[in-house]
């Protein structure tokens, strides 16, 4: 391996008053070969507010991610064919598409309606059914979890049921009450693997659990889970529309980014064609 050369970054920190600035400027901080770092590459590169010890450290850990470029930088001049190591097509083209990304973010961002309509949601769920085919099992449930020594547990063992309406309110009740913790929310549908994460049950059969299992209680280490799945969707099923809201209108928005996008382009190559400002002699 060619040799290089890395010069002690505490003589950077503690440079000499009796230097110009341009003998500062041209002092040698690293080398590979024949390519230097000077003292003048180094300016403003060290966050603001570290200690002295904090920056040494920085510069030192930056100077040694120079060398590793370095060797990588002239081992791949030495080995990589010519057409490889011409990068600047390459450069160019990134160049055009992080422009045109740019331009086309300022465009779609004053153009582009958030807003999407419950009937957008609801036409594209229909349409697409078969896209949201679930792969594992989804619930709406009650889980609720206290300690055995909790008053009331009879009163808890009725509600958790929720054969009557009062049900939901007295359990909210005593949740707030006796400090238990308390999941309900009819709405919302959940992964069973969310619900059962919360449950001490060690093997468990998820379809059997789901369709026999709807309500128990039971009692691990000094603690009470009463646990009502009052809904469910099998793996396989058609997963709900109110689970796949979010992610439908992520995509009816993505879709209208991306029509935005053809707009503009359209619009520009049409109005080119009205201005004489191109000429395609492929086509001539």
């Amino acid at each position: 391996m060619k040799k290089y050369l890395v010069y002690i970054l505490t003589i950077v920190i503690s440079i000499s008053c009796q230097l110009s600035d341009s003998d500062v400027n041209e002092e040698k901080i690293a080398s590979v070969n024949n390519e230097l770092l000077l003292k003048a590459d180094l300016t403003d590169i060290i966050p603001q507010g570290l200690s002295k010890e904090d920056s040494i450290s920085f510069l030192n850990q930056y100077v040694l991610n120079w060398i590793k470029d370095q060797l990588v930088l002239q081992k791949a001049e030495e080995l990589l064919p010519e057409k490889t190591k011409n990068v600047d097509k390459k450069l160019e083209e990134y160049r055009i598409s992080l422009l045109s990304y740019e331009y086309e973010e300022i465009y779609i961002k004053k153009r582009l309606d958030t807003v999407v309509a419950e009937s957008e949601i609801t036409n594209y769920y229909n349409i697409h059914k078969d896209d949201f085919i679930l792969k594992d099992y989804l619930v709406k449930c009650l889980l609720l979890k206290c300690g055995v020594e909790n008053p009331e547990i009879e009163q808890v063992k009725k509600s958790y049921l929720l054969k009557n309406e009062e049900d939901e309110s007295i359990l909210r009740n005593y949740a707030q009450k006796f400090n238990a913790e308390l999941y309900l929310n009819e709405d919302e549908w959940i992964y069973f693997d969310e619900l059962i994460k919360k449950v001490p049950i060690a093997e468990y059969n998820k379809r059997k659990f789901i369709i026999k299992k709807k309500k128990l209680f039971l009692e691990e280490n000094n603690l009470l889970y009463f646990i009502n799945i009052f809904d469910y969707k099998l793996k396989d099923d058609i997963s709900p529309l109110s689970f796949e809201k979010e992610k439908i209108k992520s995509i009816i928005l993505n879709i209208k980014m991306n029509e935005l996008r053809k707009k503009l382009r359209m619009d520009l190559y049409e109005d080119a064609l009205k201005n004489n400002s191109l000429e395609n002699y492929v086509n001539d």
